[in-house]
């Protein structure tokens, strides 16, 4: 099913292309949403259903600077879904079902939060390009009361 924007909420986009912040938070998307406005620097999609990033799905979010993926259900993020996010200083991927440290992150992050996601282990090489990183957060990764939830949706991804 498309998850674009609603009718009314793209017509207010298109009169108002100057939207530079948006929250979408709390409305149970399953999908990363389509049709959101270029110019927007803050993109806020907490508490959602988000399974998935594609490679294409952000693309056309060059000016973003924040993004925050918090509490969705994300286990896949596809490698070049970051490419042309040269903006994106802070990325918030807390709580979601990550089993890897995303890959092809922009090097233009300054804050990157992956905490209490199914994460078993870091390879220092992957965090080699991002530069300009002051805060990296991977506190409570595979905690016991997770491990249950990791294993299972790790066996539904590899089985």
């Amino acid at each position: 099913k498309d998850q674009a924007l609603p009718r009314e909420h793209r017509r207010i986009d298109e009169n108002r292309m100057g939207c530079t912040e948006l929250s979408l938070s709390h409305n149970w998307l399953v999908n990363f949403p389509k049709g959101l406005p270029p110019s927007l620097r803050s993109l806020q999609l907490q508490e959602n259903r988000i399974t998935y990033l594609t490679a294409g799905g952000l693309r056309q979010l060059g000016n973003l600077t924040r993004l925050d993926l918090e509490g969705n259900r994300i286990r896949f993020i596809q490698p070049g879904a970051f490419l042309g996010l040269r903006k994106l200083q802070i990325l918030g991927l807390k709580e979601n079902r990550l089993v890897g440290f995303p890959i092809s992150l922009p090097a233009s992050l300054i804050r990157l939060d992956l905490s209490a996601n199914c994460i078993s282990s870091l390879d220092l090489t992957s965090l080699a390009p991002l530069v300009n990183l002051q805060v990296l957060k991977v506190n409570s990764n595979l905690p016991l009361y997770q491990k249950l939830k990791c294993q299972h949706y790790y066996q539904l991804l590899f089985n």
